[in-house]
């Protein structure tokens, strides 16, 4: 009829058809790059499987990139792609790396690394804590209630450099007092940063049990607020560092909510985000 638009062109079968097996698959944007893949190897075994027993069936570097690839999408572990290993062996390999604690040596490898690219120390003096309370889904597992910021589920406390990458995580229920985080958060931090005397947190860190682990640990900690009656965001020093790093969750939406049955998942996720984000601060210190 006169005014209608032509048909769209048909297609063709061939069009529609499934890469033949063996054939690479076309990259997605979550996957690593050879130099993130040179950090990578490191912190995860060279195949999996059985050594000695059989080939590898499995390439890590593709298991870590569907990981990558749920971190970005926060996809059900069962609508992985088809191209990607199978859900339930990417499932098996994180929960088992999880364990072993690879996700946290990566981020604290790649933390200390793009320091140094960025002409600092790899030890820090100084951080930088607070908390974030978020929601959990209906997997189940721990959660609690905040009355403060009325939410039900967990509360992520962290500490950041002064780049605003990521020192040490907790996760906890969200009904936990953000003394008593500050408290766990700072024992964690000198355990793991000895060098680190300095914190730097707001005013709802300012309880006894705080105290007690700041005279413990030698960590001293300075509060610090918002002047009253002051309109929008107002940056403090060295605070609104760690209120950023909260903001990068946002670009992966497996943490724009606690997905996981386990605290142990939901700090494993954190651990591989920063990881991820100070390897492409370390590389653009480098290409720079």
């Amino acid at each position: 009829m006169p005014g209608m638009s032509p048909p769209p062109p048909t297609r063709s079968e061939s069009e529609y058809a499934l890469p033949a097996p063996g054939t690479p698959r076309k990259a997605y944007s979550t996957d690593m790059t050879d130099e993130e893949w040179d950090v990578y190897q490191r912190f995860f075994p060279e195949h999996v499987g059985h050594p000695g027993l059989s080939a590898p069936t499995t390439s890590v570097r593709e298991l870590l990139n569907a990981m990558r690839y749920r971190k970005r999408t926060s996809c059900q572990w069962r609508n992985l792609p088809n191209d990607v290993p199978k859900w339930d062996k990417v499932t098996r390999y994180f929960y088992k790396w999880r364990n072993e604690g690879r996700f946290e040596a990566l981020r604290a490898y790649a933390t200390a690394a793009a320091r140094e690219a960025e002409g600092r120390s790899a030890h820090p003096t100084a951080a930088s804590i607070d908390t974030q309370s978020v929601k959990t889904t209906s997997v189940g597992g721990p959660k609690g209630f905040d009355g403060a910021k009325k939410v039900k589920g967990r509360k992520r406390a962290i500490a950041v450099d002064a780049l605003g990458l990521l020192l040490t995580v907790i996760v906890v229920v969200a009904s936990v007092t953000e003394g008593k985080c500050g408290a766990r958060l700072l024992r964690k931090l000198h355990a793991e940063h000895p060098t680190v005397s300095l914190v730097f947190a707001d005013l709802g860190f300012r309880k006894d049990v705080v105290d007690e682990a700041s005279a413990e640990t030698g960590i001293a900690v300075e509060l610090s607020s918002k002047p009253s009656g002051a309109p929008g965001f107002v940056p403090l020093k060295l605070r609104w560092k760690v209120e950023r790093t909260y903001g990068w969750f946002t670009f992966f939406r497996v943490l724009s909510k606690d997905y996981d049955r386990t605290i142990a998942s939901a700090q494993a996720w954190i651990d591989l985000t920063m990881a991820d984000v100070a390897l492409r601060r370390f590389a653009h210190a480098h290409a720079s």
